[in-house]
């Protein structure tokens, strides 16, 4: 025990045990539900159109847990084998604790893939190419290789801005070759 003389010196000579400052702890992360309202659809033709809806929930007790939702796409051939896959540039945010994502989406149709029907100008949205790349990443796939797909996976992953993550897949089984390229 440190008497209040030693204290004293040790306070003049400049080595005062001091305590470690109190870091308030890191606040949890947020929590993340991602969830496709639909079962996966019958099998679908190379001009065909699915709609889709995605339901995401973030939170963390009241605090801000605002995030935003990507796509990204896997296109499988009659074995399972990769075909393609890569990121769709659609980025949505979620300001609010829940979140209704509506999606069109053309599994046989990689110049038109898909369009978000609930979005700001919802009305005027574009269709949205995906390039989808083959297996060495950098090489977008050409129609014959498109064409040997069977399904495309569709991932959606939710991604909060303070942590944690959820991720929900929609299998979407498609048959026959898809459309030419647009002139």
């Amino acid at each position: 025990m440190m008497t209040p003389s030693l204290l004293l010196a040790l306070a003049l000579t400049g080595v005062v045990p001091v305590a470690a400052p109190q870091e308030s702890p890191a606040p949890p992360p947020c929590v993340a539900d991602a969830r496709w309202l639909q079962d996966s659809p019958t099998t679908i033709g190379p001009t065909g159109e699915q709609p889709l809806t995605l339901f995401t929930a973030v939170g963390r007790g009241g605090a801000d847990c605002s995030a935003w939702i990507v796509f990204s796409a896997v296109y499988l051939d009659a074995g399972g084998g990769l075909v393609c896959s890569g990121t769709l540039d659609l980025r949505v945010p979620q300001a609010g604790p829940v979140r209704y994502t509506a999606l069109a989406v053309r599994p046989g149709n990689p110049y038109e893939f898909v369009r978000w029907l609930n979005g700001p100008n919802s009305a005027s949205q574009p269709w949205m190419r995906f390039a989808c790349l083959t297996l060495d990443g950098q090489t977008e796939a050409q129609p014959a290789d498109i064409e040997r797909a069977r399904t495309i996976r569709l991932h959606a992953t939710v991604l909060p801005a303070h942590g944690g993550l959820a991720v929900a897949e929609m299998r979407l089984p498609i048959w026959g070759p898809p459309p030419a390229p647009p002139r």
